[in-house]
């Protein structure tokens, strides 16, 4: 048997890597996959990568059926930028896609499906509660409602995914993920996940680095810090729920399990990349982003019980790796 991973983004490279290593059968499944970075991160004998649309639910049944799936990893969807430029075509895609996948799993009797959820879920309740926000926290729908497109389609299915669970038998759980980062051929999509790569791209090649932050995302950071997780981890959090053998909670938090703020973040690279050169441009916030300023991290104990899971990878540790990757792909021109 296989496990399905939708979306061959940071998250489902790394999970399939993951997953090729431990001995199990893994096919990606991706509307426009980036082949040459693919190629070089995986053993293309040992992998399908299949492309597909993920609104496509007859092609996901095939791909199922012929690829013998018992497992789905449903990492597909827009994130970051496209989703402010785009809300029609991400609330399609991130809805719609979620509940093409859970129906498909439905219909052809998948074991589980581990959807990649948000952190950014948290980002509006005036009162982070102290100690970190636990999985089912109290808010106010109106008052506490999320004000990001993002967010606000992340939430939606995962109550459709609970649904499925509760009424028609489906495994299902939610991984909320803080910010993701990792390395990829070009600018990744998700906002953290850019800055991180500005950051640290330039400075491992002797370049200085500037992030212009158009749109004032980091604007709330001032008060507190953010969550971050490296992509590895945010992998290895996958594959741990897609084979745990029991879990009670359904939804579990993600992260490093430690605050960072941005100057936290220009002073470990510096520390790393001693010759760095970091400027970042800070604006007023113009608009509803789904991102904040947390004064505690986001509370990780149940997917440490009930997962297994633990982060390898501080920030130190990621951003050591991840200039590791950049020199070793530029040289293939994967990633310059």
């Amino acid at each position: 048997m296989a496990t399905l991973i939708t979306g061959a983004g940071i998250i489902g490279t790394m999970a399939a890597l993951q997953l090729l290593r431990s001995g199990e059968r893994a096919a990606l499944y991706d509307l426009a996959p980036q082949h040459d970075f693919l190629a070089s991160v995986l053993d293309y004998s040992k992998i399908k990568v299949i492309t597909g649309d993920i609104l496509d639910k007859p092609h996901l049944i095939s791909t199922i059926r012929h690829e013998e799936v018992d497992r789905i990893i449903h990492a597909a969807g827009l994130l970051g930028a496209a989703t402010w430029a785009h809300p029609f075509s991400a609330i399609s895609t991130n809805i719609g896609g979620t509940a093409a996948v859970l129906e498909a799993a439905r219909l052809t009797g998948v074991k589980r499906v581990v959807f990649t959820s948000t952190l950014a879920l948290y980002g509006t309740t005036p009162e982070p509660p102290s100690g970190g926000y636990a999985e089912d926290y109290t808010s106010r729908y109106l008052t506490n409602r999320q004000r990001g497109i993002y967010p606000i389609t992340k939430l939606a299915s995962e109550q459709i995914g609970l649904a499925y669970a509760d009424h028609y038998g489906v495994d299902f759980v939610a991984l909320r993920l803080a910010p993701v980062f990792g390395l990829w051929k070009g600018k990744p999509s998700g906002t953290v996940a850019q800055l991180m790569d500005t950051l640290i791209r330039g400075p491992t090649f002797g370049k200085p680095a500037e992030f212009d932050d158009e749109r004032g995302l980091l604007s709330a950071l001032p008060s507190g810090g953010f969550d971050l997780l490296y992509s590895k981890d945010a992998a290895k959090s996958t594959i741990l729920a897609c084979f745990a053998s029991r879990l009670e909670q359904k939804v579990y938090n993600i992260s490093m399990g430690k605050l960072y703020t941005v100057d936290e973040t220009i002073a470990i690279i510096k520390r790393v990349l001693p010759n760095a050169k970091i400027t970042v441009k800070s604006r007023e916030g113009v608009g509803p982003t789904g991102f904040a300023a947390l004064l505690y991290p986001a509370d990780i104990t149940a997917a440490r019980k009930e997962l297994g899971y633990e982060p390898e990878y501080d920030l130190e540790m990621a951003i050591r790796d991840y200039a590791d990757g950049l020199r070793k792909y530029q040289s293939n021109g994967i990633a310059p």
